[in-house]
């Protein structure tokens, strides 16, 4: 069970690692695998609801300022439950990768 401040795990099918968390007051966080123990290009992207894609709150793929592929966005977040996928940009992408969220 995922608590505010804590991410929890979900790994489904597929190569996508899925965290979600709750916020209890309005906030900005950032997310964040822009770190050379990431060694694929990675997507983030962040939503409200797990199965229904058009609640998506924010999304990165390539950030200009990341090495090599990582990913990284800062958004101001309301109360509630959301789900952030770290994900390959290409269906077979996979392998290790550091996450870093601050703000929770």
């Amino acid at each position: 069970q995922g608590h505010r401040g804590h991410l929890q795990a979900d790994r489904g099918a597929g190569t996508e690692g899925v965290y979600w968390f709750t916020v209890g007051a309005t906030r900005t966080v950032s997310f964040s695998t822009c770190s050379t123990s990431t060694v694929f290009d990675s997507v983030l992207h962040l939503r409200g609801d797990f199965d229904d894609a058009s609640t998506q709150v924010a999304c990165n793929d390539d950030d200009a300022t990341c090495a090599a592929g990582g990913s990284r966005f800062s958004t101001s977040l309301e109360p509630g439950i959301y789900y952030l996928f770290a994900d390959g940009a290409e269906a077979s992408a996979c392998g290790a990768y550091q996450l870093a969220v601050t703000g929770l």
